[in-house]
């Protein structure tokens, strides 16, 4: 209805397929870019007056963008439903669970990054770092409970990643 979130989700949903991911490493000698689409192209049929079991006459089709589909391929980040449904409504610590998976899979020494680094990661949108720092360490108390092998630490400002196992053990492409 007119007070429902269809329209929210609607807006979000093409926010999201029309982002471009950019990939930069810079420094005063050189520079690397890289942009990703999401999607190359999509339909969607949004009919919020029919029922949500009824099928629609022209299905929706999302079409992702090449890269970004060739580089889940081939860096997939391991991640377990069970944790997300344990998340519940909790987007920081979705977020924070997918980041992780995916930092967490290639580290091979200690590094550490800042609370205004990481809002900038994972899109995040407080009114002050310092919020967000007390929120990131929240929803890691939740996830230290369903993986246990993250090993990690919060000194002032910042947030301390050790090599750790990842959540799900890696499996080879079929």
């Amino acid at each position: 209805g007119k007070k429902g979130t269809m329209k929210m989700m609607r807006d979000q949903m093409e926010r999201l397929l029309s982002s471009r991911i950019w990939i930069a490493h810079e420094n005063e000698d050189f520079s690397d870019v890289k942009t990703i689409n999401v999607a190359d192209e999509w339909q969607l049929w949004w009919k919020p007056s029919v029922g949500e079991n009824q099928d629609s006459l022209f299905p929706s089709r999302i079409v992702l963008g090449d890269r970004l589909y060739n580089d889940m391929l081939n860096n997939p980040i391991p991640f377990d439903k069970r944790v997300i449904r344990a998340i519940g409504a909790n987007p920081l610590a979705f977020d924070l669970y997918m980041w992780l998976g995916q930092r967490v899979s290639y580290l091979k020494e200690p590094t550490v990054i800042s609370y205004a680094q990481l809002a900038g990661q994972v899109g995040a949108d407080y009114s002050s770092v310092d919020e967000f720092a007390r929120k990131v360490r929240k929803a890691l108390g939740v996830l230290a409970i369903a993986w246990p092998q993250l090993n990690y630490g919060t000194p002032k400002g910042r947030l301390a990643l050790y090599p750790s196992s990842t959540h799900v053990p890696r499996k080879g492409l079929q």
